[in-house]
């Protein structure tokens, strides 16, 4: 499977590059990087997308909707 998240348009600041689940895995991490620009709050509607490939040609996809917070970095 091949993991893509996507944010809604206008969000700025945040990315998540594509993962692989592994064979035989059941859940995989995506990182969310947020820049130093992203506004926190909640961003809602981010799409999660998940990817298989059946007899290596007939892709088959599900894709969920998931809310995300994002939090200002605590000061050091």
């Amino acid at each position: 499977f091949q993991v893509a998240v996507e944010f809604p348009k206008g969000t700025t600041g945040l990315t998540a590059g594509p993962v692989t689940l592994p064979a035989g895995a059941t859940e995989v991490k995506v990182p969310v990087t947020a820049a130093a620009d992203a506004k926190p709050g909640t961003v809602q509607n981010v799409a999660v997308t998940a990817t298989a490939t059946v007899h290596e040609k007939f892709p088959v996809t599900h894709e969920a909707k998931v809310n995300l917070t994002v939090a200002k970095p605590d000061k050091k």
